[in-house]
């Protein structure tokens, strides 16, 4: 049984990671897809955040301790409270004395990554605190080792955050706090919808997995997370609009077309699905904002030789540019690159290679090609 003093110098556990398939024996690949297609229902998964690991420690006393996973030069674990007094504040506000919870601190944008929340945590307190003064760190929980003074770390993974009848043993309230996403099946299926709108993935955890300290004991824990690095491939070409917007927000949406009788159109930016129209000598319908504004939605690049396709990622910005004639200038004279990232390379029955779900981090006119 561990006290509250213990987890100030707590060694972090460690999470398994086996992600290439090529290295691993029919047996023990079978058993890595057992768990990504929760057999048995003995898992759970929770959405990475791309952050820094952190432990909130609120003591007997009421004082808050952060504290992360690695030791300083000193040999001693930092305490980072007086560069986030924000989350200081709503975790005591939160939670009883003596608790105990894990969180990634990190930005609230998927495509924040550990190395943008350095810039905060490298910084000594004032300036950390002068650098959040717009803009905010925020703390995704993910585990609970004590709560009001009750050790979680001997209890398995599940009921650390879940109470016998499903409710999570506190609620979130505040603007930085706030829980994970956790999952209960479709682990491969999250894992890419994160990925695809730019996050790192997902960990899954065997429900009755208990806190091991300094261990990264196999196959009780796995991790689904974008696995190529940044590439910075040539776009060949741009992606075209969808025109025709089939969403479920026709009754607030903004952009319109009107098609007369003789073929014609117009955009019209002064109607609602609420408009009634008497002249039935024409009709309007919703199209998609893209295609609205005239916009491209992506790119396509040249992978190894072959063609894919990358929306995913692209700013409003990113789209209104790739519609400019320098754009186009760039793309014909071969300057335009995309610096890409996506979970993995996969190959069809025809050899053709491409890439899982890419995610455009940016745009770039002054790659150098070898």
């Amino acid at each position: 049984m561990h006290t509250i003093n213990d987890f100030l110098t707590l060694e972090a556990m460690k999470y398994y990671d086996k992600s290439d398939d090529n290295k691993l024996s029919p047996n023990l690949l079978q058993r890595k897809y057992d768990i990504i297609n929760n057999k048995g229902n003995a898992y759970i998964a929770s959405q990475k955040w791309d952050g820094n690991w952190m432990m909130f420690i609120k003591l007997g006393t009421g004082e808050i301790a952060v504290r992360g996973r690695s030791k300083n030069v000193k040999g001693e674990y930092e305490n980072y409270a007086p560069k986030m007094p924000h989350l200081v504040e709503e975790f005591a506000e939160l939670v009883p004395n003596n608790t105990v919870i894990l969180a990634e601190v990190c930005w609230p944008e998927l495509s924040k990554v550990a190395t943008d929340v350095g810039t905060i945590l490298r910084c000594l307190p004032a300036k950390a605190v002068e650098r959040q003064k717009e803009h905010k760190l925020v703390a995704k929980v993910f585990d609970v080792l004590m709560y009001d003074g009750e050790d979680l770390t001997s209890t398995g993974y599940y009921y650390r955050i879940f109470d016998n009848y499903g409710y999570k043993r506190f609620v979130v309230t505040k603007n930085y706090f706030q829980w994970t996403e956790f999952y209960f099946d479709k682990f491969d299926e999250a894992a890419d919808d994160i990925i695809a709108r730019g996050g790192e993935g997902v960990v899954i955890q065997e429900k009755n997995y208990i806190y091991e300290p300094g261990k990264r004991t196999a196959w009780k824990t796995l991790k689904l997370k974008q696995k190529l690095p940044e590439m910075e491939l040539k776009v060949i070409g741009v992606l075209e609009p969808e025109k025709h917007y089939n969403g479920i927000e026709i009754s607030l949406w903004d952009y319109w077309e009107r098609e007369y009788l003789d073929g014609t159109t117009d955009l019209e930016d002064n109607f609602t699905a609420n408009t009634v129209m008497d002249d039935h000598t024409k009709r309007v319908y919703p199209v998609t904002k893209p295609y609205y504004y005239g916009w491209k939605i992506g790119v396509i690049v040249d992978y190894d030789g072959n063609e894919v396709k990358v929306s995913s990622g692209a700013t409003d910005e990113d789209k209104a540019w790739l519609a400019t004639g320098e754009a186009a200038a760039e793309i014909a004279a071969g300057n335009l690159f995309a610096v890409i990232r996506g979970m993995q390379e996969s190959t069809n029955a025809n050899g053709t290679k491409s890439i899982r779900h890419p995610v455009l981090v940016k745009l770039r006119t002054d790659v150098k090609e070898d």
